[in-house]
């Protein structure tokens, strides 16, 4: 018997997996999106632009006459890019919180998103002072389990009496 079989027949066939759907843009979205695409079309339509007679206002409204016309794709490539910052913290809409409340929503920008055991640490007043490794290398860990990340996070009771999975 396969280790596949093995876990089907403990565990139960995998569930199938979900579709993701993206959501349409919001209008803040979409306005941050066209600042992005005008960033990058600006030094051509400059370019066109022979006699420098167009102010940049001027330039803007002729991207916003363009906008549209750009393919659903297109359009969406760059709001993906401003969800994109917005996840990593440096977009302009508003950050999710670092701490969630028990009983709320996960945001959507946090959707499929890995902390780090450093941001879990920092959060929870743990970290020390200078860099801790990620994990140690085998059999090099201190008893006191402050030697790395990996086993500083072990050591929480909520880590370390989670079931995982397969349990």
């Amino acid at each position: 018997m396969s280790v596949a079989e093995v876990l089907e027949c403990l565990v139960g066939p995998a569930p199938e997996p979900q579709v993701h759907t993206e959501a349409p843009p919001t209008d803040e979205e979409t306005a941050a999106a066209m600042k992005i695409y005008f960033k990058s079309r600006k030094p051509t339509l400059r370019k066109k632009d022979e006699h420098k007679t167009k102010t940049t206002e001027a330039l803007e409204e002729v991207m916003k006459a363009e906008w549209p016309q750009l393919s659903e794709d297109r359009r969406l490539s760059y709001v993906r890019k401003v969800r994109e910052a917005a996840a990593r913290g440096g977009g302009a809409q508003q950050q999710a919180p670092t701490v969630l409340k028990k009983g709320s929503t996960v945001p959507r920008m946090l959707i499929g998103r890995h902390k780090g055991s450093e941001v879990l640490l920092a959060e929870r007043g743990l970290l020390p002072p200078g860099s801790l490794r990620g994990c140690c290398e085998a059999g090099k860990h201190t008893s006191d389990n402050k030697c790395c990340c990996k086993r500083l996070l072990g050591a929480q009771p909520d880590f370390k009496y989670e079931r995982s999975a397969l349990e």
